[in-house]
């Protein structure tokens, strides 16, 4: 049965949402169940669960989400048109590949839309938000927790400062949707990059300028620490196993990426 991670209806369980999907009309029934589809395959792309390059196979998928391939054909086609997955004629599906130039290449961009971003945060941002980022990738190095923990704390504080502060206080609206765009494969990107603690002493490098009203340092500390993250994430794997071994180094995982090994096992 499809496993739901979001959804606009309140409803109490996943059954009574299925009951209420039966009850719908076919069309709005379809649409329903391609949103859902779309959502699962995005957080599992993202996620690398189904790792960049990887064949995404619509038969599979229909069996394995219980739900005709109609729905699964209309969410890859939204998800060709977020630029996750690739359509080869006469090939199939696959995921979007990310190799050095991708890397290069939206770090290129981010550098410019921040730099530029990051001018107008004392305007829209009062100093208490800045200060209360600070006190978060600040506390994040006094605590003593596990590598998986760690790190997902981590994303939630890089997120907290790129996206939340420096391009959401940008007035430019074509700005902030183009950063939102790239959100997805900066999302699997940020995936390579394993200098936690480095980068959150980058953070407060980056706030405590913003905090002493000095925006030029803050552009040149955010300039450097975005330089410093693209190294990290340079060589990116050439193959499915070491991405498989990069992503378990840094988030520690052991057992689940279940779907990322059957893929591997599924290839060779």
């Amino acid at each position: 049965m499809l496993i739901l991670y979001e959804t606009t209806l309140e409803l109490d369980n996943s059954e009574n949402f299925i009951y209420h999907i039966l009850k719908m009309p076919a069309l709005i029934r379809r649409q329903v169940l391609s949103s859902e589809v779309f959502v699962l395959l995005r957080k599992r792309i993202t996620s690398l669960e189904i790792f960049p390059g990887s064949r995404i196979d619509i038969p599979s998928l229909s069996r394995e989400l219980e739900v005709s391939a109609i729905p699964i054909r209309e969410a890859i086609k939204r998800l060709v048109e977020r630029g996750l997955i690739v359509s080869t004629p006469g090939i199939g599906y696959h995921a979007v590949q990310v190799d050095g130039d991708t890397v290069q290449d939206v770090f290129a961009l981010r550098r410019l839309l921040e730099k530029d971003a990051i001018l107008s945060v004392q305007l829209q941002f009062r100093r208490n938000h800045i200060a209360r980022a600070r006190e978060h990738s600040l506390g994040l190095l006094s605590q003593s927790i596990s590598t998986k923990k760690l790190r997902k704390l981590f994303d939630v504080v890089d997120t907290e400062l790129h996206t939340g502060i420096i391009i959401n206080s940008s007035s430019n609206r074509m700005l902030r949707n183009f950063y939102k765009q790239m959100g997805d494969i900066t999302t699997i990107i940020t995936h390579l990059n394993d200098r936690i603690e480095q980068s959150l002493h980058e953070h407060i490098g980056i706030l405590d300028a913003l905090l002493a009203n000095d925006i030029e340092e803050a552009q040149q500390q955010l300039l450097l620490h975005l330089r410093n993250a693209e190294e990290a994430c340079l060589p990116v794997p050439s193959s499915k196993e070491g991405w498989l071994a990069r992503h378990k180094h840094i988030y520690g995982l052991e057992t689940d990426l279940a779907h990322a090994e059957a893929d591997i096992r599924s290839a060779t």
